[in-house]
């Protein structure tokens, strides 16, 4: 991934219009903690994709969202890629031995569950890519081509509680909005200005 990155500005344009006011509210007096996710680019009948997940509906901050595979830093993992790799291999069942990182994106600081999120790029090198969601975290995956995620018409304003709104991506009559689109939001700066 080449430098400088957009970080900020790109976030800025995806974030919801309470973010401001929780991250000036200060929800949490613990360190936030570390999370990674990953953006793996697959070719799937000749287009680039990434994969989506929607959470299963349960009490935790994320429940039911659709989102990047990934979560939270654990003891036995060596860095936070190390993260990003157990994550994707237990939510959406690819190997590491099958991903080749690239780089990554700017952390990205979620208010709501004090995650601090290391976005990872990697594209998958098998031949064939087989994905074996879990049951215990994905309701099911969701399969976005690049090119939809970069076409202005699917960027669109979402009702996400009373008299709050979120910019969002709607693919495939998903929305994705809140934290994952700011960071897809942040990768598709670089891919526009092809320094990907």
């Amino acid at each position: 991934m080449q430098q400088p990155l957009p970080g900020e500005r790109a976030h800025e344009e995806m974030a919801p219009d309470f973010r401001e006011r929780m991250l000036k509210e200060g929800l949490h007096t613990a360190p936030p903690i570390p999370s990674a996710v990953l953006i793996l680019l697959y070719k799937k009948e000749g287009e680039w994709h990434i994969p989506f997940i929607r959470r299963v509906v349960d009490n935790r901050a994320h429940s039911g969202q659709v989102s990047l595979p990934g979560g939270r830093k654990e003891q036995r993992d060596y860095d936070l890629k190390a993260t990003a790799m157990r994550e994707t291999r237990e939510e959406i069942g690819i190997p590491h031995e099958k991903i080749k990182v690239m780089g990554t994106l700017t952390p990205l600081y979620i208010p709501i569950s004090n995650f601090l999120v290391t976005p990872y790029v990697g594209f998958h090198t098998g031949e064939n890519l087989s994905f074996i969601p879990s049951p215990k975290e994905v309701s099911y995956i969701i399969e976005a081509p690049v090119t939809m995620l970069m076409d202005t018409t699917n960027k669109i304003t979402y009702p996400v509680e009373k008299e709050t709104i979120a910019p969002a991506f709607r693919i495939h009559n998903e929305v994705i909005w809140g934290a994952t689109s700011m960071i897809i939001n942040e990768l598709i700066h670089l891919t526009r200005h092809k320094t990907v």
